[in-house]
């Protein structure tokens, strides 16, 4: 096998291991329901940690068109309590913004 394959499966087996161990070790233990809806959070909060550092990078030198897609995406996220398609749409508005300037 080449070195590619054995760094896929080594890649792999990396990261089984990393999702598999919690779920084996924990899989037993009762989770009170405070704690669980602490961590029906930590997905939105991990992509925001994420997406938002680079969306101020992501247009240089069009603080509008950046302005304009947060205020939006703040907005419509809060009332379509899905991930998507509000990130989608402001994708949609700085392009349209840029077009227009």
């Amino acid at each position: 096998m080449s070195k590619i394959t054995w760094i896929i499966i080594g890649m792999t087996a990396a990261t089984y291991l990393v999702r598999l161990t919690p779920f084996l070790l924990l899989r037993k233990i009762k989770i009170n329901d405070r704690l669980k809806k602490f961590l029906n959070y930590v997905p939105y909060v991990v992509i925001g940690a994420l997406i938002f550092p680079s969306v101020f990078y992501s247009v240089p030198g069009s603080k509008l068109a950046i302005l304009g897609a947060m205020v939006f995406t703040i907005i419509f996220s809060w009332f379509c309590r899905q991930l998507i398609w509000p990130v989608l749409v402001s994708v949609i508005i700085v392009l349209g913004i840029n077009y227009m300037l």
